[in-house]
């Protein structure tokens, strides 16, 4: 079951409008699904599927227009559709149990998804067509080795490159054909915890965002060449970033984890800068894990920690926050609720639970007003014209000016819209 909560106090819109040309009155009633310009949070119980912690990390939007949580403790693949709210999982327990298993997933061009390997020694495929789950072992490439990679890029020649978190390579897996190969890069870099999430540019390079390095990792798919660009100017802190948003602009938008600003990469220029946000954000760590661009080409931070949605407007440079709803039901842990987010068709985010026992959406809201016209459009008629003003009465049918689809109303000195029923 999902609730509905205004997290902000609309503005006084108008519950009725008087059309020109007719002088009928019709009373407006919000059409469902717009928010008439205020952001929203609903959240969506799925405490029956299971309560344990850092369930999944990460998820991909599917042909099917439904949401696939790429499972990080939990045993199963859970499924989320946007349009219905309703929630399920695979399980996968008779072929994967280990912790920390899979970090994100990538829409292949057959359209499955393919999970990232962290502690797995397997890449992870899902069919959301059928159902159906399986591995590519990849032990040969070193077995063990927690952590290795964070995130994956599809890039333009079809493979999918996953990102080195500990792993000192880059590693390349081919959806056509599942072969797995690396490419060595401890001759550039070599520690723990280096990267975390990667961008495709429109220049087809894969950028890769800064955890605790302190640089910015350049891939080129076409190459396999390597390089970084590095960014110890603007500090040299733990775990700088988590996940990255490549803007309308083609700027790549770091999302702040334990860093105190918004990172900027241009790709363009390889120029690196930050927007800090200490003012806004109440709390050191562990603040945002993941954006996602949203319709309005604004980006949306998924609150990890912070008990805020952040918000960054690449065009402008600004950033805010809305206020989320606190619940205190089944399995509620504010250590880690969110790791991730996805866009859904409907334009709404999706925040992958992590320590969360619920699906929480986000909307950031519409800044096009829509209502729903009760009784239709009025039709002119000479009872109608004879209500006109004197001045205004002419002879024969007025010019309506209306459509029976979505129709703009003026008058109102807002952008809004009605819908005919």
């Amino acid at each position: 079951m999902a609730f509905l909560f205004d997290l902000a106090a609309a503005p006084d819109y108008p519950s009725s409008h008087t059309f020109a040309g007719t002088y009928a009155t019709r009373a407006l009633v919000a059409t469902e699904g717009y928010d008439a310009g205020s952001a929203s949070f609903s959240v969506v119980d799925i405490s029956a599927f299971g309560t344990g912690a850092q369930k999944y990390f990460g998820g991909v939007l599917t042909t099917n227009f439904k949401i696939v949580f790429a499972p990080w403790n939990a045993n199963n693949v859970g499924i989320f559709d946007p349009a219905t709210s309703a929630f399920s999982v695979v399980d996968i327990s008779a072929t994967i149990t280990i912790g920390s298993k899979y970090h994100g997933g990538v829409l292949a061009p057959s359209g499955k998804v393919v999970f990232v390997p962290a502690t797995a020694d397997s890449v992870g495929v899902f069919d959301p067509a059928t159902g159906d789950f399986m591995v590519v072992d990849i032990s040969a490439f070193g077995a063990g080795i927690p952590w290795k990679y964070h995130g994956g890029v599809l890039a333009q020649n079809g493979n999918i490159y996953f990102v080195p978190h500990t792993a000192d390579n880059v590693g390349i897996f081919n959806p056509a054909t599942s072969a797995f190969s690396v490419i060595d890069i401890s001759g550039t870099i070599s520690f723990n915890n280096k990267y975390h999430g990667g961008v495709l540019a429109p220049n087809s390079i894969i950028y890769f965002v800064p955890a605790m390095a302190n640089n910015v990792g350049i891939f080129d798919p076409a190459t396999n060449v390597f390089s970084v660009v590095d960014i110890s100017a603007f500090g040299t802190g733990p775990y700088k970033y988590l996940g990255g948003v490549l803007a309308p602009s083609g700027k790549i938008i770091c999302v702040p984890f334990d860093g105190s600003n918004v990172g900027i990469f241009d790709p363009t220029t390889n120029a690196f800068s930050v927007i800090g946000i200490s003012a806004t954000v109440s709390i050191d760590t562990y603040k945002y894990a993941g954006g996602v661009l949203a319709k309005n080409g604004k980006v949306v931070f998924a609150p990890r920690n912070a008990p805020k949605v952040g918000v960054f407007d690449p065009s402008t440079n600004e950033f805010s926050v809305v206020d989320i709803p606190t619940f205190v039901g089944t399995g509620e842990r504010w250590g880690g609720r969110h790791a991730g987010g996805v866009l859904g068709k409907n334009g709404k985010v999706v925040f992958v639970p992590y320590d969360s026992d619920s699906v929480e959406v986000f909307d950031l809201g519409s800044s096009t007003l829509a209502y729903n016209v009760s009784g239709g459009l009025p039709q002119a008629s000479a009872l109608s014209r004879e209500k006109r003003p004197p001045s205004e009465r002419v002879k024969g049918p007025p010019s309506m000016g209306l459509s029976m689809g979505w129709l703009a109303i003026s008058s109102l000195l807002l952008r809004m819209q009605a819908l005919c029923l």
